[in-house]
């Protein structure tokens, strides 16, 4: 392991300057080194307060004293409602290079406009090149609905009162809280992340570090191989009728179908956004909550029953903004691969950066292309 550290003042004993004369700006920062260049990844903080007003700024260096600004890495985005819009607190960004997918993985600790350090998210973000632009994929807490591995089994089992616990740092308190109190109050929506790096280890598995449980714990979750290569890729469903007896249709084979077929087709997959799917009206998919959400159905065609799946629009789940998606359509099982196809085709030719942005001002372009496919 190679320990890099940075002084606040350069060797003259003034304020560290980049090679062009200006103030490094680059808190919290981290280190990446990628073919004989040092990539310094860094808050950019105003003048005054320390919300996020521009981005994430890099510098590079070959001696690790004179640094070149390479620009803003990651931007703040004007979208209003954005998870990184303009006013949010973007900290401790950290930079690892992916050989699997060839992308530069950022990660760091985001707090959503306007909402203190309440949200405690982990967000991540993705670039071809080492100094970016980087592509905003997503945030959120940190493996909901997934207990720690040295969590004992009986501390899983426990319930808690929180309002029994409102004083903190009492020993009733230290004990409950050994005993997994935030954990278990955490667990359906994410645990907490804010103070953040990131580690490669010589198997080349990569893991983020991060404070948890109120920054009393720290936590260590193994990243996925693709190290984020898009939020589609991380769309979910239920067990589906194969499994579930209640199930109406297959939504595992659904998801497993649309990801064969935009393989097999070689389309990008980057602007499409993550997919939740449930075999049946009930809500194992989660299927309300995603931005396209698909519950199993039965479609009359020819005036033969065939595997169907309702698809549902604007659900979210982001903190702040949760809505229930509505009904908008009802589809083939067979046909959905091609219409997520097309949708995908569109939104690589469209300016927006995301189906979310883009849906915003083509809902009605959106709905059309559903009717074309029911």
């Amino acid at each position: 392991m190679t320990i890099i550290c940075l002084p606040l003042l350069s060797q003259t004993k003034e304020w560290w300057k980049d090679v062009n004369n200006e103030y490094i700006n680059a808190h919290g920062g981290g280190v990446l080194f990628y073919n004989g260049l040092y990539y310094w990844f860094g808050e950019h903080r105003p003048e005054n307060g320390f919300t996020t007003e521009v981005g994430v700024n890099c510098y590079a260096s070959s001696d690790l004293q004179n640094w070149t600004h390479k620009g803003v890495a990651l931007a703040v985005s004007e979208e209003p409602g954005s998870d990184i819009e303009r006013g949010c607190i973007m900290e401790r960004p950290k930079v690892i290079y992916n050989k699997k997918t060839g992308k530069f993985v950022m990660w760091f600790h985001l707090e959503l406009k306007g909402q203190g350090y309440g949200p405690a998210r982990a967000a991540v973000a993705v670039s071809d090149k080492p100094e970016g632009p980087y592509r905003f994929v997503r945030s959120g807490r940190v493996n909901p609905g997934i207990y720690p591995e040295n969590m004992p089994e009986a501390d899983r089992k426990l319930t808690w009162n929180m309002k029994k616990y409102k004083k903190w740092w009492t020993p009733e308190w230290y004990k409950a809280v050994n005993q997994g109190l935030f954990v278990k109050r955490d667990i359906e929506g994410g645990q907490m992340s804010r103070d953040m790096t990131l580690f490669v280890d010589d198997d080349g598995k990569a893991y983020h570090i991060y404070s948890s449980e109120e920054n009393l714990t720290l936590h260590i979750a193994e990243l996925t191989d693709d190290s984020a290569r898009d939020d589609f890729r991380r769309s979910v469903s239920c067990v589906g009728s194969t499994v579930c007896q209640i199930g109406m249709q297959d939504s595992n084979g659904l998801l497993k179908a649309v990801f064969d077929h935009l393989e097999e087709k070689g389309i990008d997959t980057k602007k499409l956004p993550r997919v939740h799917i449930s075999g049946c009206p009930h809500s194992c998919g989660t299927h309300q909550i995603g931005e396209i959400g698909f519950h199993g159905a039965v479609k009359l065609v020819d005036k033969k029953p065939q595997p169907a799946f309702i698809i549902v629009d604007g659900g979210s789940e982001h903190m702040g903004s949760e809505s229930f998606g509505k009904m908008a359509g009802n589809i083939v099982a067979a046909k959905i691969p091609a219409f997520m196809e097309a949708l995908a085709n569109i939104l690589n030719e469209a300016p927006e950066a995301d189906f979310g942005s883009w849906r915003l001002t083509h809902k009605t372009q959106y709905m059309d292309l559903i009717k074309s496919f029911e």
